[in-house]
């Protein structure tokens, strides 16, 4: 591996991270009229990405029973599917 592809590697992880601290900086009311004109399976699941930004580690997320279940709907219909979303 070269250098080149290791000074990508940390530019991307940097935008990453910035990302995710701008996501965290959200108000909820805000993010809830951004996305209200959005069906509502879409809007739990931009809820859900910006609750996990918010957290500061791994514990402590809290996830809704449909998110749940749609969860466990795509790994029984697809587990290559499943494992590709997840990583």
């Amino acid at each position: 591996m070269t250098v080149r592809f290791f000074l990508q590697i940390s530019i991307l992880k940097e935008r990453v991270n910035e990302a995710i601290e701008a996501c965290a900086k959200v108000k909820k009311d805000a993010l809830k009229d951004a996305i209200s004109n959005l069906p509502r399976e879409f809007q739990e699941t931009v809820q859900a990405c910006f609750d996990v930004a918010r957290r500061k580690g791994p514990r402590g997320r809290r996830y809704t029973n449909e998110w749940v279940y749609r969860c466990m709907q795509m790994r029984i219909e697809s587990t290559s599917l499943y494992e590709h979303i997840r990583l």
